[in-house]
């Protein structure tokens, strides 16, 4: 899917969701020992139902919207190709 929606900067986008999978398997099991401690078992449930909440609707606002679907960008490329234009080039402008 990275791939797909950043094909130029692959590998730094990559490189982001392993650092934030290694901050979250570092971090979440002391954060949820911390919690159970504090409040038993129904709180650390209830704060990463809420730490996902906000995630979700960060997500909606920061990622990108409206892509092209598959079958809209493959006529566009074959409409380019039969100009005898590169399509990797002019889907970028």
């Amino acid at each position: 899917m990275v791939s797909s929606l950043f094909p130029d900067k692959v590998s730094i986008y990559v490189a982001r969701i392993e650092l934030a999978l290694g901050v979250g398997l570092m971090l979440g099991p002391a954060l949820g020992t911390g919690l159970y401690a504090l409040g038993g078992y129904v709180l650390p449930n209830w704060f990463f139902v809420g730490l996902f909440l906000i995630e979700f609707i960060a997500g909606i606002i920061v990622l990108p919207g409206k892509r092209l679907s598959s079958k809209k960008k493959i006529k566009e490329e074959e409409k380019i190709k039969k100009m005898g234009k590169d399509p990797k080039i002019e889907l970028k402008k």
